[in-house]
């Protein structure tokens, strides 16, 4: 069983001491089900695979198991306030029709400003009640919690929707452009996350601001405020983990804006989500100055100038009674949900809530604006104006039976306001395969037929997410592991025993078209653009002939006609044999300025026979090719997906979560380490 497995176990026992828990959710319950799917979770592309040596040999279209639970979407909202600390939870309803009285909440008609929102509205709790049991009856409740990840298990073990991070998509486009931004540098001089849309800033549990360096220590609840001056570092504060509740040691991630950090926590004994945010005026005694509390798993959030965006998952309880409300409507800081701010779809499944709450950083006693949709959001898209939720179904009527339903919403300055409801064939990949431009969403979908066969569809919906144009049957019997969109060109990657690399032409949304496919060994699971005309893939190398895996890949392509894109340059890593940057973006730091490329490895020792974690930078010359100019072990037997590496000024810092290793980058020679 995998460390991951035995810490998300080690969670719920700890939680079933103090938090009556249904037999089916015991912790030996879940010990049969991880042992059970074990095999499958290590060989599922959408899970982590290290120390799994990848065979792709007779590779076949994946037949999708019949969910206990299919999902589609809903549509909810509230606005809720934070009551004092110590004040006893409010679990009473507002009255039905009736805007609950709270901080924070706005009027019916500042919160249903568009017809979609009052065409959705659920006239009574007695008519979500019934909808709620009906999804019970039909075998929907039948799931496991993922406590490591905030995710939900089906019986077979897996996590719909899950998957790695296989490209960005860019958000903030000018019309003709086929660039991007790159967005893990900082004009200031240091490495920022990498993130997906420019100006929209994704949490994690590394970050700096350019003075310091904030570490998040995960399941230990605190995270350290670490001054950096070249290669003298020193701890100059932290953030506990008592400062509200106590039961929510375990960070999600967090935000630094300016003074203020935000932090996500999880309390997995009551299966809620709190934002604390702390004034860091003075770094060593960083002063809290509010929480707020909402119900549900975290889920996603994202950072626009001062706001955070918050989403979690809430799941109904079965059994409660037709009056205990509180039991199957989520509540913030206590307060359930008004009724007059709950949305429902024509129809709907599943057992869970969407709830999506916005929080001003500089005014964080009490959430701007909430609402929550009865339905789970898969994958989460959030370009500049707009937030997309794509939520996977099965229809097993069908003959092509997966299909993702969308929910849209506009936000601005913490209002968030429901925009629009549509669906496509397939699933997506993750993220990042969907983008906005010029007010239509772009998307890349993978369809799985009841022949068994996958195809995939490249589709373009308008702003009221109404389709424009699709191209269908593209690469039968594979599905596509990467994509990036950039201006009117996108890019995809499919793979089954080759890699063929997709480019279309987007600049006619009505009239998209295939411009080439490039063919070669192995795939692309990220796809970042490095430099113009250039496109940088991180992925495996893949024997053509037998399936086998041969080692982590690194791609450099041209892309400067995309009718006709070349794999520039590649470097196989043979003994390499899994990388956090195949499913998490946030993982990896690229900057074409100071050419580097980083990110942690895990590589097996045949000589030794053991597993070794490294941090490996790369430099990339056109004339050259890629150049390792880094190789530094990190901790054995530890998951390092957290581990970062980030740049400031001049100096490199490979961060794990309880080591700070500095280097300088003209020659990457170690200066020394700080211990935390």
């Amino acid at each position: 069983m995998h460390m991951k497995q035995e810490e998300m176990l080690d969670k719920i026992r700890r939680s079933a001491e103090s938090v009556p828990t249904p037999a089916s959710l015991e912790p030996e319950q879940m010990m049969k089900k991880l042992d059970q799917t074990a095999d499958d979770n290590k060989s599922s592309r959408n899970k982590k695979s290290s120390k799994k040596i990848w065979g792709y040999g007779g590779l076949a279209a994946a037949v999708l198991a019949v969910c206990v639970m299919t999902r589609l979407p809903n549509r909810a909202l509230t606005g809720a306030g934070n009551p004092e600390h110590g004040q006893q939870e409010q679990m009473l309803p507002p009255e039905e029709g009736k805007e609950a009285d709270q901080p924070g909440s706005a009027n019916m008609e500042e919160l249903a400003d568009t017809k979609e929102e009052k065409e959705y509205l659920v006239s009574s709790y007695e008519e979500l009640y019934d909808q709620i049991q009906k999804q019970a009856s039909e075998g929907c409740d039948s799931v496991i919690y993922d406590t490591g990840m905030g995710n939900i298990l089906t019986e077979t073990g897996a996590a719909p929707g899950e998957a790695a991070a296989g490209g960005a998509a860019l958000g903030n486009m000018k019309p003709d452009s086929t660039k991007m931004e790159v967005t893990s540098s900082n004009p200031d001089g240091f490495s920022e996350t990498n993130i997906q849309v420019q100006g929209v800033d994704e949490g994690d549990l590394v970050k700096t601001d350019g003075t310091y360096i904030y570490v998040s220590t995960g399941d230990r609840g605190k995270i350290q405020i670490i001054k950096a001056a070249g290669k003298t570092m020193e701890v100059v504060g932290r953030i506990g983990d008592t400062s509200t509740v106590r039961g929510a040691k375990h960070i999600e991630e967090f935000y630094i804006n300016g003074q203020y950090i935000t932090v996500i926590r999880m309390d997995y004994g009551s299966h809620a989500t709190f934002l604390e945010t702390y004034d860091l005026k003075n770094p060593k005694e960083p002063k809290l100055l509010g929480s707020v509390k909402q119900d549900g798993y975290y889920k996603e959030s994202r950072r626009n100038g001062d706001y955070v965006y918050l989403f979690t998952d809430y799941y109904a309880e079965m059994d409660a009674g037709k009056d205990e409300i509180e039991r199957y409507v989520p509540k913030i800081d206590g307060s359930v949900i008004p009724l007059n701010c709950i949305y429902l779809p024509e129809t709907p499944s599943g057992t869970s809530y969407l709830v999506a709450s916005s929080l001003d950083m500089k005014n964080p006693g009490q959430v701007v604006q909430s609402k929550a949709v009865y339905s789970e959001g898969d994958q989460f898209y959030v370009s500049q104006s707009n937030i997309y939720i794509g939520n996977m179904s099965y229809d097993y009527k069908a003959t092509q039976y997966d299909y993702t339903e969308l929910l849209k919403f506009s936000y601005k300055d913490g209002k968030i306001s429901f925009y629009g409801h549509g669906n496509v064939d397939g699933y997506l990949n993750n993220q990042f395969s969907m983008d906005e431009y010029e007010g239509n969403l772009r998307l890349v979908t993978t369809l799985s037929h009841q022949s068994g066969q996958q195809t995939n569809s490249l589709i373009i919906l308008d702003n009221k997410l109404k389709k424009l144009s699709e191209i269908e049957e593209l690469a039968p019997g594979e599905q596509i592991y990467s994509a990036r969109f950039m201006g009117d060109t996108a890019y995809f990657v499919t793979f089954r025993n080759m890699d063929p690399l997709f480019s279309a032409d987007l600049s006619d949304p009505k009239n998209p078209k295939i411009l080439g496919e490039l063919k070669i060994t192995g795939f692309s699971e990220y796809l970042h653009p490095y430099s113009d005309g250039l496109l940088l893939g991180i992925g495996r190398e893949i024997s053509p002939d037998t399936g086998n895996f041969k080692g982590l890949k690194l791609s450099m392509f041209d892309t400067n006609d995309p009718s006709d894109v070349k794999e520039r340059d590649k470097m196989v890593e043979k003994t390499f044999e899994y990388t956090p940057a195949w499913e998490n973006h946030k993982s990896v730091v690229i900057s074409a300025e100071k050419n580097l490329i980083g990110f942690a490895v895990e590589e097996y020792n045949k000589d030794r026979r053991e597993w070794l974690n490294q941090y490996v930078v790369y430099s990339y010359e056109k004339d050259q090719g890629f150049t390792r100019r880094l190789t530094h072990q990190l901790a054995k037997d530890r998951d390092q997906s957290q581990t970062r590496g980030l740049y400031i000024g001049e100096w490199f810092y490979v961060v794990e979560e309880d080591k700070i290793t500095v280097f300088d980058m003209a020659h990457f020679n170690e200066f020394g380490h700080l211990n935390y």
